[in-house]
């Protein structure tokens, strides 16, 4: 009863490590050899908006995102919080 014992702990010890070994080849050959999806292609920005467009009174400035106004406008905040948003005015 033993030696069966023995061969069963024997047999889940090599189905477990053949298990292994077949999954780091698998996510070796994935690493190593990647699909056409997972290649990097390069992103053109779109411009929306000019400096010019950006210089204009009463355009939204501060906020979370820290967006500033033109050359020759001040962003005039509405509160006196990290995140406050305002209006740009010129100077």
């Amino acid at each position: 009863m033993t030696l069966k014992v023995q061969e069963s702990q024997t047999q889940t010890i090599f189905i477990a490590l053949l298990g292994s070994f077949i999954l780091l080849f698998v996510l070796m050959a994935w690493l190593l050899f990647p699909t056409q999806s997972s290649k990097t292609v390069p992103i053109t920005p779109i411009v929306t908006s000019t400096e010019k467009d950006n210089a204009v009174e009463g355009r939204f400035c501060g906020g979370i995102a820290g967006i500033l106004c033109s050359e020759g406008y001040e962003c005039k905040l509405d509160g006196n919080y990290p995140d406050a948003g305002g209006k740009c005015l010129k100077n």
